[in-house]
């Protein structure tokens, strides 16, 4: 399924939905474990996927850098998904993937690059 996150287009191999609390443990010099809650942490969306040439590859980096909260979107509107809203970008990584020829994007040339990009996504809420 085609995704855009910003109106870049992405191809989601992956997502994974992250959450916990915040549980640290006090040790006392005279007594047991004290376990204290300070609350719990949003959710954190750790998304898999593949973007075609450097222009896509670009954009999505460049959205760590503006401190603004980006739409994630899936193209498909009849089955809308539970992840669709605003995000923070907080981590980019890639890898170049090894092809011969892309036939992802027929827009773009069958030479462009493809990359696999792993994206940590903060809620913004």
């Amino acid at each position: 399924m085609a995704w855009s996150i910003n109106g870049t287009r992405i191809y989601v191999q992956e997502l994974r939905n992250k959450n916990g609390q915040i549980l640290p443990r006090l040790q006392p010099l005279n007594g047991g474990t004290v376990i204290q809650r300070f609350g719990y942490e949003s959710d954190i969306l750790e998304c898999k996927a593949i973007v075609v040439g450097y222009t896509d590859h670009n954009a999505v980096k460049d959205l760590t850098t503006t401190g603004d909260s980006y739409t994630l979107l899936e193209y498909d509107t009849d089955n809308p998904i539970p992840f669709s809203g605003q995000y923070y970008v907080k981590g980019f990584s890639s890898d170049r993937s090894q092809t011969f020829k892309q036939t992802i994007r027929g827009d773009l040339d069958c030479y462009a690059p493809t990359f696999s990009i792993n994206l940590e996504l903060y809620p913004n809420d």
